[in-house]
């Protein structure tokens, strides 16, 4: 008879061990919505994909972006309340005439830019896939 109350608390035990989480993966999380003010000017940003809401900028308008152009094959800007920020990476869909309204998922990036004297720049940009 003292078997049977061992055999049930053995079995409670081995149903009470499983995981309360699935080997699943992660879920996913969402990128931060930021201004292009703040992809500017903050370092935290950098190496992060965030979602930036602003306006394409034509190719034809001359430079409104702060800073030299990166080298890279297709770059562009955006703009959000006058102040612009270089992007290196194809055009959205909305965005082919330029002057469109558009959200960006893009990655932070930053370089340093040679100057004549110390110390050198920083610049940062965004770069589309």
């Amino acid at each position: 008879m003292r078997e049977i109350p061992k055999a049930i608390l053995l079995f409670a035990g081995v149903i009470g061990c499983h995981p309360a989480v699935s080997g699943g993966p992660a879920p996913a999380v969402a990128a931060p919505k930021v201004t292009v003010r703040e992809v500017l000017t903050m370092q935290a940003l950098v190496g992060e994909t965030v979602v930036v809401s602003g306006r394409c900028i034509g190719d034809a308008t001359p430079a409104v972006a702060k800073g030299s152009r990166p080298f890279s094959g297709s770059v562009w800007q955006f703009e959000d309340n006058g102040v612009a920020v270089w992007v290196a990476g194809p055009k959205p869909a909305g965005c082919g005439s330029g002057s469109a309204a558009a959200q960006l998922t893009a990655r932070v990036v930053q370089d340093s830019l040679p100057l004549f004297s110390r110390p050198r720049a920083t610049r940062q940009y965004l770069v589309v896939r």
